[in-house]
């Protein structure tokens, strides 16, 4: 934190790297995706509105750790920038 509310980009990977590895948060995901996988197989076809949230609700939390792994990434590729960088 630079002490504007802002946060390093090392600390954004570290703290994204954390989320995806929470055992806890994972636990959570597993469940919420299994009820609603289980929810769109349950639903006929021809409530597609239903079928559309159970469909949404699971880009939805795809969405958000593909943004998670997002700043894993550009925290690695800002780290490894550095190690590349010639030092005078």
């Amino acid at each position: 934190n630079d002490g504007n509310g802002s946060m390093t980009i090392a600390s954004r990977m570290h703290n994204a790297r954390a989320l995806l590895e929470d055992p806890l948060l994972n636990e959570i995901f597993d469940k919420q995706r299994a009820d609603a996988v289980a929810g769109w197989l349950a639903t006929p076809t021809s409530d597609r509105d239903t079928r559309d949230w159970f469909w949404m609700l699971i880009k939805a939390q795809d969405a958000l750790k593909a943004s998670l792994q997002a700043v894993v990434d550009d925290g690695l590729i800002a780290a490894d920038r550095l190690t590349d960088t010639p030092q005078p």
